[in-house]
């Protein structure tokens, strides 16, 4: 159906300078033009490419907030205000400074001017140069697409830029299912070649501490989230595995630590380095980075986390990490996660005079250097492992939680039979070979199993393994979403992680999930709210 909208932006001209304190400072959220509307030289494409991220970087903090209050792992506090409240108890009217519709949209417009008006045909050394922008214009777009059908239902999808503040756009309006359709058609022919060819991305050198190449998203990342909505696993495990192919994606062998088997001492601390060091990690794939120098170009979660403490971890958010159990080897363990308390929250003592009270507070942005994180290299691996298991490799999956897939786990049939990635008579598709047949395969030796990050050494308990007579897809899912919160809790996609998986479960999946963090009065109520799937979706801004 085509719906008539009136697209109010503010048309203004953007001149910005490139060093890296105001890289992304700008006042205006509306359309960044270039003088005579083409965008033919290098100059301008990275002109233009900056008011693109710009609005990323005006929805970072929304995209966290409205995934994570709504989810089952944050909630407000005394201090909050009312708007919050709101986005919580999923209360959200029209005029809810929350909402993120009309900047995503304006992020949109500002794609589809690059897509419109960028030359593709200029040559530099005989390279098209200007192809990268595009792709990446291309691949935002997307993405900011995939956001608005989450947070609204239904889009109103349109490709051609609005230049004017007061014209009209004719615009389809689409469902999630069709929306997914029309992206993927978009993003195919982005794709390079072959599949284990590397994606070219635009390169503005180095800004400050990280790569420019983080400001962007990697086309088979956006890909493989469209598939995976779309249900499509096989598609969806091609496109993460390909990313962590090409890049040399890995978990990391950074891990929290007890100094022995008398814990007495956490004595290593390493799983927040990823966070504070991406020159060094090769962990963040895409962020949205804020300068300091203006309060419009800084993310203002730290500050919601720490000193105005409007948000804070829930009990069920805690209880995740405190329900695990650490191994020191097969037979000495003790309860708990140390990702949790040793780099996501804290607990503090707080006395008023009369009386003491313990808060809990989300420490996890007090590592992270003024950046929000968009794509990580856990999250592909997870991501991965939810489609494979759907496609029933479920002890493979399970694997990259307890294992890590590496050419030994995956020769070892105790862990990984053989089955799992020989479909059929063809032998091991491409999109699942770490190693175990291809030897000449070296880049994933040192992957290790991400729930060992924070509890200890796995490999040989059995205490966690799959259980036997259980429903073998749901309980390594289950895992999964477990694992997300453990490892990737508060960074923004708890909310959609849950719908996602209850979009091919039960609509009931994600209402036991969220309301569960609610007191009784109010739990049975958002329960019976959040069992219709057309109350997980916010009205239309105003």
């Amino acid at each position: 159906m085509k719906k008539a909208i009136r697209y109010i932006l503010g048309v203004t001209l953007a001149l910005m300078s490139a060093s890296c304190t105001d890289f992304f400072e700008t006042e205006s959220n509306g359309l960044v033009k270039v003088e005579d509307d083409a965008i033919d030289t290098q100059r301008a494409a990275f002109y233009a490419m900056l008011g693109i991220l710009q609005n990323v970087q005006q929805v970072g903090d929304r995209y966290v907030i409205l995934s994570e209050l709504r989810g089952d792992l944050l909630e407000v506090t005394e201090q909050s205000s009312q708007e919050l409240r709101d986005v919580y108890q999923f209360e959200v009217d029209a005029a809810n400074p929350y909402h993120m519709e009309r900047d995503l949209y304006a992020l949109i417009n500002n794609c589809n001017y690059l897509i419109q008006t960028i030359d593709t045909s200029l040559v530099v050394d005989q390279r098209r140069v200007l192809t990268y922008e595009y792709a990446q214009a291309k691949t935002i777009r997307a993405w900011a697409y995939l956001q608005l059908s989450n947070l609204y239902g239904e889009v109103y999808y349109y490709t051609q830029p609005v230049l004017d503040a007061w014209d009209v756009v004719e615009a389809d309006t689409l469902n999630q299912a069709a929306l997914l359709d029309v992206l993927i058609q978009d993003l195919t022919p982005l794709l390079p070649a072959a599949w284990d060819e590397p994606e070219q991305m635009p390169d503005y050198g180095n800004i400050g501490s990280f790569n420019s190449k983080q400001l962007f998203m990697p086309i088979r990342f956006v890909l493989g989230e469209l598939y995976l909505w779309k249900q499509e696993y096989s598609l969806a495990a091609q496109m993460y595995y390909e990313l962590i192919y090409n890049q040399r994606l890995t978990v990391l062998n950074l891990t929290n630590a007890w100094n022995g088997p008398t814990f007495t001492n956490v004595s290593t601390r390493n799983w927040t380095r990823i966070f504070g060091n991406l020159a060094t990690y090769n962990e963040m794939i895409s962020i949205i980075p804020y300068t300091t120098e203006t309060s419009g170009n800084a993310t203002m979660l730290p500050d919601m986390f720490q000193e105005n403490y409007v948000l804070r971890p829930t009990p069920v958010a805690i209880q995740y990490w405190e329900n695990q159990t650490y191994a020191y080897d097969a037979t000495v363990s003790k309860p708990g996660d140390l990702r949790g308390a040793y780099g996501s929250y804290e607990t503090k003592l707080v006395s008023d005079g009369l009386t003491d009270a313990q808060y809990s507070y989300v420490t996890k942005f007090k590592n992270i250097e003024n950046f929000n994180i968009l794509c990580r290299s856990s999250t592909v691996y997870l991501r991965y492992a939810e489609a494979i298991n759907r496609m029933g490799a479920h002890q493979m999956a399970f694997a990259v939680l307890k294992y890590g897939l590496t050419p030994e786990v995956l020769n070892n049939p105790l862990y990984v039979p053989a089955s799992e990635y020989t479909p059929d008579s063809t032998g091991v598709p491409y999109y699942m070979e770490f190693g175990q047949q291809n030897l000449s395969i070296d880049r994933f030796t040192s992957n290790i199993g991400m729930h060992s990050r924070g509890c200890g050494t796995l490999k040989f308990f059995k205490s966690y393994s799959i259980e036997a007579g259980v429903d073998t897809l749901q309980w390594v899912e289950d895992q999964i979403v477990t694992e997300l919160a453990l490892e990737t809790a508060f960074e923004g996609g708890r909310f959609t992680d849950l719908m996602r998986v209850a979009k091919r479960r039960d609509p009931l999946y994600l209402a036991n999930q969220v309301s569960s963090k609610f007191d009784v009065g109010l739990r049975s109520k958002v329960f019976g709210l959040l069992s219709n799937p057309d109350n997980w979706f916010l009205p239309h801004q105003e």
